[in-house]
């Protein structure tokens, strides 16, 4: 039943990242709801949900920007992963840890997608202040209110 819960919900973000948060948007600002779900699964579930979660939603982001396939879906399957593992053999989280843990996902994240492009690394700085940082702000207030909201302790399944 979970399973099923999670899909729909995980498909609800992928439907509101392409369509509403476009409106949610402060110029070319946009945020990353995806993000915000792999983590939020990586860390309730842990890492082998977090790898699938990551890899899933960034396959079927990858699929709407041709040029770029399969950059997302390996950025998110790492930090899934990784996440993952993070909860359950570092230490147990708590919302402000959990919140900051999503900003530095982020960025790694991004840096990650623009490495797997093959961006120039001339262009690597300013790519990350001008467009990473804006918009990483942007998905931590959004995250920090999905966080509170909706606690992601733990559980064995």
């Amino acid at each position: 039943m979970n399973s099923l819960k999670y899909t729909l919900a995980g498909l609800l973000t992928l439907v509101l990242q392409s369509t509403i948060v476009h409106f949610l948007s402060i110029k070319a600002i946009v945020p990353d709801l995806t993000l915000v779900f792999v983590v939020y699964i990586a860390l309730r579930y842990g890492p082998l949900a977090g790898l699938a979660a990551g890899f899933l939603m960034g396959l079927v982001q990858d699929v709407y920007s041709y040029d770029t396939l399969g950059a997302g879906a390996m950025a998110k399957t790492i930090l899934g992963y990784g996440l993952g593992l993070m909860e359950d053999h570092v230490v147990q989280l708590d919302f402000l840890s959990k919140v900051i843990l999503l900003g530095v996902s982020f960025f790694i994240h991004d840096l990650l997608f623009i490495l797997f492009i093959g961006t120039p690394s001339d262009k690597i700085g300013e790519i990350l202040i001008s467009s990473s940082l804006p918009e990483g702000l942007y998905t931590l207030v959004l995250g920090a209110i999905f966080f509170y909201l909706f606690p992601s302790s733990r559980r064995h399944v």
